[in-house]
């Protein structure tokens, strides 16, 4: 009994000393997001979205991360993009969703590319451009995003946009199972008799080839 009273004290010092900790960080993004720092304002946007050291505060995650994103912060700009798209902290507008994808993506960011390439491929708040859709995809998985792997070898897989081309599925399911992705993995079963041992070794040493390429994290 002792000893489940000392672990489960021990349980509450660690969230006591965790929730502290979010706290002094919310304290200190507060300070560096009123000096102008984008990161800072960034985080305190989400800090404020999520609840987390800081009571939720929709509207006001917005304004942070609004003030960072027309500096320039593709991560803000991301996020902005996603409020949009979800009505989160403001007036659901896809238009709006549209833009700050764009300005996202065109710094790279791996999530905005994921997100636009899914707009594309549904028609949904833009024309429908399989050819678009797929060139984000393609940048978004080149750079490790998993869903954007998943999404790729889905498009390839049915044919969706580009010639169906199981060997490419299969590589960039191949990818994403090995990164963890348990729907890859299972795709991966279904996929196996549908292609030759010859296919199926071939797809897997460009795989891994491809595996290397990714940017470490």
């Amino acid at each position: 009994m002792l000893k489940s009273m000392l672990q489960g004290l021990l349980g509450l010092t660690l969230l006591i000393n965790a929730a502290c900790a979010e706290s002094w960080f919310v304290t200190d993004w507060r300070k560096q997001a009123a000096a102008g720092d984008a990161n800072a304002q960034w985080q305190l946007g989400l800090a404020l979205a999520n609840g987390r050291g800081v009571e939720k505060n929709d509207r006001e995650a917005v304004q942070w991360i609004r003030k960072a994103a027309e500096q320039g912060n593709a991560s803000s700009q991301f996020s902005l993009g996603l409020m949009y798209s979800t009505g989160i902290g403001v007036t659901k507008d896809l238009k709006e969703t549209l833009r700050w994808y764009r300005l996202s993506a065109a710094q790279g960011d791996v999530y905005a590319l994921n997100s636009l390439a899914a707009m594309y491929a549904s028609g949904t708040g833009v024309p429908q451009n399989k050819t678009e859709a797929l060139k984000c995809y393609r940048l978004s998985a080149e750079q490790g995003e998993i869903t954007a792997q998943v999404n790729l070898g889905a498009a390839y897989a049915r044919g969706d946009g580009v010639p169906q081309n199981l060997s490419e599925a299969y590589l960039w399911w191949q990818i994403a199972s090995d990164l963890g992705n348990e729907t890859a993995a299972k795709n991966l079963k279904v996929i196996k008799k549908l292609m030759t041992a010859e296919q199926i070794t071939e797809a897997t040493r460009l795989a891994r080839a491809q595996l290397k390429k990714l940017p470490s994290k």
